[in-house]
């Protein structure tokens, strides 16, 4: 009992940094939903090097609130999701 309100302080610290960088990781994945549908040939695949080019497009404009990309890919959290790119 003696660490208890350490415990908590750690868990609310915890709690605000998540909330604070959730908005870039929302806005890095959608960043990349939109790099996926720009870069999408006829067939429906999706070609690297136009992916890379939408990205480096975008590199130093401000894409959400005052932020560049540069800056969104600094701040967001890496997030371990297994999904199947489309």
């Amino acid at each position: 009992m003696k660490n208890k309100y350490l415990v908590v302080f750690f868990g609310i610290l915890f709690l605000a940094l998540s909330i604070y960088f959730l908005p870039f990781t929302v806005m890095d994945f959608k960043i990349h939903q939109k790099a996926n549908i720009e870069s999408r040939d006829e067939s429906g695949n999706i070609d690297l090097k136009k992916k890379q080019e939408y990205f480096d497009s975008i590199w130093n404009k401000k894409v959400m609130l005052g932020y560049t990309y540069k800056q969104i890919k600094k701040k967001h959290l890496i997030l371990v999701l297994i999904y199947k790119e489309e």
